[in-house]
């Protein structure tokens, strides 16, 4: 969600506040948030590290046992002995299993990485979510490569988890403690971007840091964070409160709220037009259509937002933004945050902030922004930028939702959209040289040379006549006359060029694309 824009210090050429800097909220939306597993041979000793079918990258600082994709917490069963740590090149959900047991010389205990959530648990294991510690009952056997496991998950965003044993001292104690398993998910990673522009608006700087403001480098794409459940579809209409003459006692507005997907009608309200403040119908008023010319109506858009903790990035409440739109012109006229369930204003708490709410999942509809560029003039190269913005939802869909402004300022209507040039090198092309005589009474065209380059003809035994569109000329008996382009990017030089030989030779050397 945009915060209110900082002021950048301006230069002494500039006048003051002339260029601005604003940070807004947003995500590295990975490009494949497809689930993948870690795969590892076993007895594989030592730190060892690989790529997910999803694109990230692993390393873990320990080695398999005898169960392919399996690891024992600790190679010794020493306090001393450091827990067995597992990163990942990117923001990631994981889960995994995980086996406990008892053996002749000791019980395994694993103490689990913090975020973890427990997902299934099996009869002959305990589990303290206080200590996020998975023990052996007493009835539990040794681990084998066929024991019972009991399944675990960090819902992410996460690059990092540390599994620990219980520091107690045991001969068997490290074959009795294993994860393994696990699967990871690329999920979304909420970030700042400072964008900092100039007073025309050109981009001098923009910047990506985590919501804690370390830098960040995006992996994926960045874009307007997944939101959640994107809604409730609002019908208003402008109408009067009258008494029992039929006379107008004020003027209020009716809204009624539909769930979107069943259609069923959820509320109906009355607010001030102006205030959006609610209103109660005085005894005997009856609501109707107002006596007076009809007065334009709103529409109103509500979308879910969320208070959040500013340190942890926890919800604290889910409320509703109330966007009010001018019917005749668009125009926002006003936004409201209002508790779902009261439809009370929402006070927020100190250390946090309003904001798009977290995703339920990895599968969420998205928006990426699409640079494209507008041939204004009609000379095959695009002048102006703007952009497109699309969303992109769970099955890989695409749908525009409008052209913008470069800035996303205001909206833009491209007059012909064409192709964008690509940065970098331009491309080789292949440019022939080629050289001919015009004998007496003979003639020569460019139209009978296609992507012609430039001309150069000398008259070297008598004159020539030339047609240009400025007529016919002559071409003197020694003389020299050269056309060619201008510009790198011009494609072709164009006619009408016509070179006839009258009582001599005429050479015309030209150059033209291969």
């Amino acid at each position: 969600m945009p915060v209110e824009p900082i002021p950048c210090v301006a230069p002494e050429s500039e006048p003051p506040n002339c260029r601005n800097c604003e940070t807004a909220t947003l995500c590295d939306i990975p490009p494949n948030a497809d689930p993948a597993p870690i795969l590892m041979a076993a007895s594989q000793g030592g730190a060892r590290s690989g790529t997910a079918s999803n694109g990230v990258g692993w390393t873990v600082n320990g080695g398999t046992g005898t169960v392919p994709n399996w690891w024992t917490v600790a190679f010794f069963p020493s306090a001393t002995i450091g827990p067995l740590p597992l990163s990942f090149t990117r923001p990631v959900a994981v889960e995994w299993s995980a086996r406990v047991g008892r053996g002749s010389g000791g019980v395994g205990v694993i103490v689990m990485p913090p975020g973890t959530e427990l997902l299934t648990l099996e009869p002959s294991h305990l589990w303290n979510s206080a200590t996020r510690t998975l023990s052996p009952a007493v009835s539990a056997g040794p681990v084998t490569s066929t024991a019972p496991v009991s399944r675990f998950r960090h819902p992410g965003p996460t690059t990092a988890l540390s599994f620990a044993s219980d520091g107690a001292t045991g001969v068997l104690h490290a074959t009795q403690r294993a994860v393994g398993d696990f699967l990871v998910t690329p999920v979304a990673m909420p970030l700042l971007r400072t964008v900092c522009r100039d007073c025309d608006g050109t981009v001098l700087s923009r910047t990506d840091t985590t919501l804690e403001g370390a830098p960040y480098t995006p992996w994926g794409t960045v874009g307007v964070c997944p939101g959640e459940g994107p809604r409730l579809d609002v019908e208003t209409a402008l109408h009067c409160l009258l008494d029992e003459a039929g006379d107008a006692l004020s003027t209020v507005r009716v809204e009624r709220l539909y769930d979107d997907q069943s259609g069923a009608l959820v509320e109906e309200r009355l607010v001030d037009p102006t205030t959006g403040a609610p209103v109660i119908a005085p005894p005997g008023a009856t609501l109707g259509l107002c006596p007076e010319a009809a007065v334009p109506a709103s529409d109103v858009e509500l979308l879910p937002m969320c208070v959040v903790n500013n340190s942890n990035g926890s919800v604290v409440q889910r409320v509703l933004a109330e966007v009010v739109y001018d019917t005749a012109s668009g125009t926002r006229s006003a936004v409201r945050y209002v508790d779902p369930l009261t439809w009370g204003p929402v006070a927020l708490p100190g250390g946090t902030h309003l904001d798009v709410c977290p995703p339920d999942a990895p599968c969420a509809v998205h928006v990426i922004e699409k640079c494209r560029c507008d041939d204004v003039d009609g000379d095959g190269t695009g002048e102006v930028g703007y952009v497109e913005l699309i969303a992109v939802d769970c099955d890989g869909e695409l749908t525009s939702l409008g052209t913008y402004r470069e800035d996303l300022s205001a909206p833009y209507t491209p007059v012909a959209p064409i192709e964008c040039e690509v940065d970098g090198a331009d491309p080789v092309r292949s440019i022939q040289a080629r050289r001919i005589e015009i004998p007496s009474g003979g003639s020569w065209s460019a139209s009978s040379v296609p992507l012609l380059q430039a001309v150069t003809a000398t008259a070297h035994t008598g004159p020539a006549q030339i047609t240009t569109v400025d007529g016919t000329s002559t071409l003197h008996e020694g003389e020299s006359a050269s056309w060619s382009v201008v510009r790198d990017r011009d494609a072709v030089l164009s006619g009408p060029l016509t070179i006839t030989a009258a009582a001599g030779t005429v050479t015309v050397a030209f150059t033209a694309v291969a």
